[in-house]
């Protein structure tokens, strides 16, 4: 199984939840101060979190895979920051830090006759957990 990312303890994978489509949102903290007889003043008070969205699809062609959006809504239920660590290749990863999952998001489409979907995509917002060291 080759691995893409691991967040907390949920493995994105082909075997899983393969992402396709992996976007950042840098943001900055600028704070609004009021001037007499002037226009209000921006002030820099230095780097904002992060936010990284990853986005796939599942091809459901068993159970397990059916069950990949509970498994996912789990890791987020777990209401703590999680470690993410992005795979190189199947000897190493890189540790990226402690984020949250903030939004979990599934589209169920192709279904069949009894309502099971064939692809389920998926959308999951993680917001940097902003350590303390």
């Amino acid at each position: 199984m080759s691995v893409q990312m691991i967040i907390g303890d949920y493995p994105l994978s082909l075997s899983t939840a393969e992402y396709n489509k992996l976007s950042q949102t840098l943001n900055y903290r600028w704070v609004e101060r009021a001037r007499l007889n002037r226009k209000p003043a921006l002030q820099y008070q230095g780097p904002g979190l992060r936010v990284l969205r990853f986005s796939g699809e599942i091809h459901v062609q068993s159970d397990a895979q059916l069950k990949q959006p509970q498994r996912m809504a789990s890791e987020a239920d777990k209401g703590a920051p999680l470690v993410v660590l992005a795979s190189n290749n199947t000897l190493t990863a890189t540790y990226h830090g402690r984020w949250v999952i903030t939004e979990l998001r599934f589209e169920d489409t192709d279904l069949l006759a009894d309502g099971t979907p064939v692809t389920i995509s998926f959308e999951i917002t993680l917001k940097e957990y902003g350590d303390d060291a």
